[in-house]
């Protein structure tokens, strides 16, 4: 979800909505392969013609725009953000703001549809983790990360993803 909930001091860092699940992660990967970005982004007019396809009337996605990113095109969490957006709308929301979108954080309003794209939702499920079979158990002493090992790596990842798209190539990593 939202890395902000964390902490409200990372507002200003780690505004970009992150899905939940594995599942609605897998979805939103394959709207993102689905908008054609390159080199890590989505023009603005690539990212208007795609997201027309939500029939959200175009107002709100003007709104949608300004809240997701700063710029002239957007990159993958400003994209995942924007279909956050996107799904809260076509579910009713009105209120399509910051606050909105941390305070619902916890609301599953399924992902956002698209005329003329088909995304396969049932393929996209992964086994709960309940259902997989550990192959070792996990004790007391498990290792969990901190909120600010947290932010810290976060903040590294961001810095060193030049092309911002999500990935860390090997050139990106050596940095």
């Amino acid at each position: 979800g939202l890395l902000l909930l964390i902490d409200k001091k990372m507002s200003l860092i780690l505004n970009n909505y992150q899905p939940i699940s594995p599942s609605e992660l897998q979805i939103y990967e394959k709207l993102w392969s689905a908008s054609s970005p390159k080199n890590g982004e989505i023009s603005g007019l690539e990212a208007v013609k795609f997201l027309q396809n939500s029939d959200v009337q175009i107002q709100i996605l003007k709104q949608i725009w300004s809240l997701s990113t700063p710029a002239l095109t957007m990159n993958k969490p400003q994209f995942f953000t924007a279909l956050r957006y996107i799904a809260m709308a076509q579910k009713g929301e009105t209120n399509l703001s910051y606050d909105r979108l941390v305070s619902t954080i916890h609301i599953d309003f399924g992902p956002p549809h698209f005329k003329s794209l088909e995304i396969d939702v049932k393929a996209a499920i992964i086994p709960s983790v309940s259902s997989i079979s550990p192959v070792a158990s996990i004790t007391n002493d498990s290792y969990v990360i901190t909120t600010d090992d947290h932010i810290k790596y976060y903040q590294l990842f961001v810095q060193y993803d030049a092309d911002g798209d999500g990935f860390m190539s090997g050139q990106e990593s050596i940095g």
